[in-house]
């Protein structure tokens, strides 16, 4: 197959319409998260900031992708793998292309969650989560790392904790 054909229907274009008077809202939420991961994620592959970006979604390279992925899920985080290198993909496929940063990056990049309703508890467990998996990957001394970055308690968000758009991150 090349593709798909995705025509929206009524019910999907309302949604969107009440969405987009939203969108201010939702961007601004979702820079503050991106400017939180990026001041408090101390990886040195990762998304940079810019103010200027939608952030549909954050990026981090990982050494171990898919490690880092099932330990994430362990922690009741999803993550996500977003793009493909394009030689890789059926449609493209080259015989013998030989990219192998594109290739690499493609094998490292995995997305942490983006929205506008995450609450700050769920941020700050992303956070946490991201540096002792990360860091736990790498094999480094796992007793120091706990101490240092032990994630915060595993506790459902309260109604109360999700983000109101009309409410401030605190920095």
């Amino acid at each position: 197959d090349i593709g798909w054909n995705y025509f929206m229907n009524e019910f999907s274009a309302a949604i969107g319409i009440e969405q987009l008077k939203k969108l201010d809202k939702i961007l601004t939420k979702k820079k503050k998260i991106a400017q939180r991961y990026f001041n408090e994620l101390n990886l040195t592959k990762k998304m940079s900031f810019d103010q200027d970006c939608s952030y549909h979604l954050y990026w981090i390279r990982v050494k171990n992708r898919k490690k880092f992925m099932i330990s994430m899920l362990e922690h009741h985080i999803e993550t996500g793998i977003h793009y493909q290198p394009v030689h890789t993909m059926s449609y493209y496929k080259i015989k013998n292309s030989n990219l192998p940063i594109t290739s690499q990056i493609g094998n490292d990049v995995v997305s942490l969650p983006m929205h506008a309703n995450l609450s700050n508890s769920d941020i700050s467990k992303i956070i946490d989560s991201t540096k002792i998996i990360s860091l736990t990957i790498l094999d480094l001394d796992n007793r120091s790392i706990q101490e240092k970055f032990l994630p915060r308690e595993i506790i459902p968000s309260s109604e109360t904790d999700i983000l109101d758009l009309d409410k401030e991150i605190p920095e």
